[in-house]
């Protein structure tokens, strides 16, 4: 998900650090990382590929993208925000799946600190999508027409 959706790793970065991933895959967790530490915001999946390919890291990415998710994409296929935020929400119903305890905790914590702070709208948005995930969590919702 988070190579179709790449815009989505910096909101990420610390559940993504969290998780306890097979070499291969921690292999794209720091390849993922890099690219978010580089401040670079991605208008699409192709973007991503673009910086894989300037960082010789296509060997480490090519296996987990289809051709249709990112390395084939045109550089002018920018993402509809639409579905950001309902890859943001998947991701973070994927995540809850993984640890829930942990998830509803970092929820609670978010919500008092986005109260206690007055937050913005960039930090709203962010909650707002674990807000939709903790909910589905808890109706036990794993119907992805939802998404």
């Amino acid at each position: 998900m988070l190579l179709r959706y790449p815009a989505l790793v910096p909101d990420v970065e610390e559940a993504l650090c969290r998780l306890d991933l097979a070499a291969d895959f921690a292999a794209v967790r720091a390849a993922l990382l890099d690219f978010s530490a580089e401040g670079i915001q991605p208008a699409s999946a192709a973007a991503l590929w673009t910086w894989v390919t300037q960082n010789d890291l296509e060997e480490t990415i090519r296996a987990f993208m289809r051709e249709e998710d990112g390395y084939a994409a045109r550089s002018d296929d920018v993402m509809d925000p639409a579905q950001l935020v309902s890859a943001r929400t998947q991701w973070w119903h994927f995540y809850g799946l993984l640890d829930r305890a942990r998830f509803e905790a970092e929820v609670e914590r978010d919500i008092a600190s986005f109260t206690e702070k007055n937050g913005d709208a960039d930090q709203w948005t962010r909650l707002q999508a674990r807000l939709e995930a903790r909910e589905r969590l808890r109706r036990g919702s794993l119907d992805d027409t939802e998404f």
